[in-house]
């Protein structure tokens, strides 16, 4: 089993005054719906303001239009620490443009959700909250592919069966 996933650093996404890193990801196997994954990842710190809380909500919106247009079936993961509690920063800024969800609804910091997790996509997930880390005062998030009920449940199918000898079998 190969335990590597196909990625590549988007180093014309980054910039030096954003504590952002993003990739593109195309793993081996995925759903016919999804070409690539997009993942963005971001630490927004607590001493910016409403004039970095923008330019963070600018740079994530041009970075996903220019890739979209490339890549439109794409799954897009913009996740982080936000820091949203301590600096007014408002998830519907990043979402309401970009047709994101955020899908956090647990603690991520004894002060709330602080740790994002967008995608256009929050079906495709299950979220878990899991203990700190090493002296970490934040919780650790898991997202983890959501199992599709339909595809769990085998199904069975039953077909009549219409040989000539079945049907007189029938009949009889």
């Amino acid at each position: 089993m190969k335990h590597n996933i196909p990625c590549t650093r988007l180093t014309q996404c980054e910039q030096s005054d954003m504590e952002s890193l993003w990739l593109l990801l195309r793993p081996n196997s995925l759903p016919r719906s999804i070409s690539s994954i997009i993942l963005c990842a971001v630490y927004h710190s607590t001493s910016n303001g409403p004039p970095e809380n923008q330019i963070l909500c600018s740079h994530i919106q041009s970075n996903l239009d220019s890739l979209l247009i490339k890549q439109p079936n794409s799954l897009v993961i913009i996740t982080g620490d936000f820091n949203s509690n301590s600096i007014g920063f408002n998830v519907t800024d990043l979402t309401h443009p970009n047709g994101l969800k955020q899908i956090v609804n647990f603690k991520t910091r004894d002060l709330g959700i602080l740790d994002w997790f967008l995608t256009i996509r929050p079906s495709a997930f299950d979220m878990y909250q899991l203990p700190k880390i090493g002296k970490s005062d934040h919780f650790t998030i898991l997202a983890r592919p959501a199992a599709s009920s339909s595809s769990l449940v085998p199904r069975k199918l039953k077909l009549r069966d219409l040989r000539d000898d079945k049907w007189r079998e029938f009949g009889q």
